[in-house]
């Protein structure tokens, strides 16, 4: 028969357990959202930003989390981008068209797998020229491999353009 105090360590590991599950379940979560934010941030065109700083941002964020071998599916490009050298020369080009560009998460799925993760987000583009403004909300979905610190992108698909959004502003 279990006794009071049998009960109360139970409980009180039963309790680590759930603790030690949330908090390792929303820190691989965290980390998911975090890497995805900061390859965002990495693309972003500040107006007067020096090519040769957002080039370097560019090269050692996509290094740090983007396999080499990713492939970039967007709808508007005749076939896939592959490898992080192709994938860094299409945040590049982005300074070709705009004065500016900045990323918003908007809300974000995530499905772990034992060798990474699946998710699902939907990701808006802010981006201006002299003349207009535009906001392009896309479904995005991203595979990671690895695991806690060794999380990197393997693939990104970006969905078609929602007839919803209203196109660029003057």
């Amino acid at each position: 028969m279990l006794t009071r105090r049998k009960w109360l360590l139970f409980g009180l590991f039963a309790v680590g357990l759930v603790a030690g599950y949330v908090v390792v379940g929303f820190g691989e979560e965290g980390r998911i959202v975090d890497v995805m934010r900061e390859l965002l941030h990495a693309a972003e065109l500040k107006p007067g930003e020096p090519a040769n700083a957002r080039k370097a941002r560019i090269a050692a964020s996509f290094a740090e989390h983007l396999e080499p071998d990713v492939r970039l599916d967007i709808p508007e490009l005749p076939q896939p981008a592959r490898g992080r050298a192709a994938v860094e020369a299409l945040a590049l080009a982005l300074a070709q068209s705009y004065t500016s560009v900045r990323f918003k998460i908007e809300q974000t799925e995530i499905r772990g797998r034992t060798d990474g993760a699946d998710v699902s987000s939907s990701i808006t583009l802010f981006a201006a020229d002299r003349e207009s403004e535009l906001r392009d909300t896309r479904q995005v979905t991203l595979a990671f491999t690895g695991s806690g610190g060794g999380l990197r992108v393997a693939a990104v698909s970006v969905g078609p353009r929602s007839r919803e959004e209203p196109e660029a502003r003057p």
